[in-house]
């Protein structure tokens, strides 16, 4: 049943209805004045503007940074607790719609607002922004801004340049204006050239800190777009069950289109975009899932095609999800799964051996896996190494892997065997090596039986070596030798 006007003006707690304000619901006449007023209304004593079911065009007005404003929420002051605005719609009903090219259709410029259940149409102009969570000069150099704290939740985003923008203002007597800790929630963006993007700032006084600690939750992004995410300047960002999905049509602002590409750092602050970090996020017909150029960006249990992803710097964490892991999973008494490496791309050996390490053992010498480095094996030549220390009496098992790479091929080799040593005294020994694999991968999915290489246990002064003999035609290089003691 279709609301009425009276009906619509129901609005338990401090609320004002726009169409009080004169605001048009069929779209014909323009509705900025009308909205921007309940705004400005309620803005100071904190309160809702509700607007209706209803199509309500939204022109342009001017502002100082020269790109046009449509509704804006202006700055107060980021420190108070009180929730200042919050512009609530009838769920996917009440559409804003762009009156002109060129500008922002909202600019939330203030802290701890609400902008929830709205759709923002681009209205076929071009160079729209469908929400900027920006300053509201975005080229001053004086004043320190914040746009903290900020929620939005249920909106729908089409046909824009970019749905949505963050940024943040200057830098002022050595305090950051932020863009920090907001949240958007429960949203879909759909056909616009990129659905976020967290920008540099445009001033000469950027902020040292960047766009940092906001949270993106259950998005879905995508159908016919350029870019899904895009992170020009912020860090410690999470992304959480969000769909990227079809993002794969234009040239720009990627020369290939891409769901979430996440640079070094900042073209203005010089802030690294660390540690920007995605959690079970779904890729699905997008010409490039992932573009990363940050060491310490993070993805968990995210659905990834490996063929699909360009890194110029390997992620410091990939780890589940539908593809083969970047970097081993490693825990006491688990050793990281065979073939964990996106195609192209090595197992991070150094960070395996260097992460178990703590004088060599975690836990202890029963409980975990002592890291030997051995480092290169030239062809013919041999490696060996103590993996029981001189012991009498008594009886070891120990499970030992080795790893590393095959130069010529860059494959990286993993190498099995369980060692059983048994003595009593100087005269009576007993040791054996059995269950042993050899295999390399050259890809994900990609094995192929590995016969470069052999194992040998000896015995001596009460010490159990392993030998490490390479029989191919290139080097072994970065190989180690795990060890972890089954019992004694």
């Amino acid at each position: 049943m279709a609301l009425t006007k009276a009906t619509n003006r129901m609005i338990t707690g401090a609320a004002v209805n726009v169409l009080d304000y004169g605001a048009d619901p069929t779209g014909v006449a323009d509705s900025r004045a009308a909205i921007q007023a309940a705004i400005d209304a309620v803005q100071l004593t904190s309160g809702t503007v509700y607007i209706p079911e209803g199509t309500f065009l939204i022109n342009s007005t001017t502002s100082p940074d020269g790109k046009d404003d449509g509704l804006v929420i202006p700055a107060t002051s980021a420190n108070g607790q009180t929730q200042r605005i919050i512009l609530r719609g009838s769920s996917r009903g009440t559409i804003l719609k762009a009156g002109n090219n060129d500008m922002y259709v909202i600019r939330l410029s203030d802290s701890h607002c609400r902008i929830e259940d709205i759709s923002i149409n681009a209205n076929s102009k071009t160079d729209i922004i469908g929400i900027g969570v920006v300053p509201e000069d975005r080229t001053q150099t004086t004043t320190r801004v914040d746009q903290n704290y900020n929620v939005l939740t249920g909106l729908y985003i089409s046909g824009c340049e970019y749905g949505l923008v963050y940024a943040t203002g200057p830098d002022v007597g050595g305090g950051d204006s932020g863009c920090w800790y907001n949240v958007l929630s429960d949203s879909h963006i759909y056909s616009c050239t990129t659905g976020i993007l967290l920008d540099a700032s445009t001033n000469s006084l950027a902020s040292a800190s960047g766009v940092n600690r906001n949270k993106f939750v259950n998005l879905r992004c995508g159908q016919n777009m350029n870019t899904g995410v895009q992170i020009d300047d912020g860090d410690t960002n999470t992304f959480i069950n969000c769909d990227f999905e079809g993002i794969n049509d234009g040239t720009s602002p990627n020369a290939t289109p891409t769901a979430v590409k996440i640079a070094q750092q900042g073209s203005s602050s010089g802030a690294d975009c660390n540690h920007n970090t995605f959690i079970s996020c779904k890729m699905e017909a997008n010409t490039r899932d992932v573009d990363n150029a940050n060491a310490a960006s993070e993805f968990y249990g995210c659905v990834v095609q490996g063929t699909k992803l360009n890194f110029t710097a390997n992620p410091v964490m990939m780890i589940g999800g539908n593809e083969a892991s970047q970097v081993p999973q490693i825990m006491p008494g688990y050793i990281y799964q065979a073939n964990s490496q996106i195609a192209g791309y090595p197992n991070n050996v150094t960070n395996l051996t260097g992460g178990m390490r703590s004088d060599d053992v975690i836990i202890s010498d029963y409980h975990g896996f002592r890291s030997i480095e051995v480092g290169t094996i030239a062809p013919s030549g041999s490696s060996a190494v103590t993996i029981i220390p001189a012991k009498n009496d008594k009886r070891y098992a120990a499970e030992v892997f080795v790893v590393g790479f095959e130069q010529t091929n860059s494959g990286a080799i993993q190498m099995r065997a369980y060692v059983i040593a048994n003595w009593a005294g100087a005269s009576t020994q007993t040791l054996g090596i059995g269950d042993t694999d050899f295999n390399e991968s050259l890809g994900v999915n990609d094995y192929r039986n590995y016969s470069g290489a052999t194992l040998a246990i000896s015995w001596s002064s009460n010490n159990a070596t392993l030998t490490i003999t390479n029989s191919g035609t290139s080097n072994m290089v970065d190989v180690n030798v795990l060890v972890r003691h089954l019992w004694s």
